[in-house]
């Protein structure tokens, strides 16, 4: 595992956009980067890993949506995960 720090919803939002607007605008779609209520200001985490995943999942609904929307939507996990345990 990589080295685990603190990332914030707004810093994977603002990256998010700046990664794919261009794209969402040559394709003619909308993008979309939704932050639940209630998040936490900060998690730890490898931020590294997560972009890297969070990149990859959204290039591919780019790649594979030719109209409509592609959106990322982030939410507190309701289930799965404790202080106690605290990998999904």
């Amino acid at each position: 595992m990589g080295a685990r720090q603190a990332l914030d919803p707004v810093s994977i939002e603002d990256d998010i956009e700046r990664t794919f607007r261009q794209l969402a605008d040559q394709k003619g779609l909308s993008l979309s980067v939704l932050r639940a209520p209630g998040l936490p200001r900060a998690m730890t985490t490898d931020s590294t890993r997560l972009m890297q995943i969070l990149k990859n999942l959204v290039a591919n609904a780019f790649k594979f949506t030719d109209d409509g929307q592609v959106e990322l939507s982030m939410r507190t996990v309701a289930r799965g995960w404790s202080e106690d345990h605290e990998s999904l």
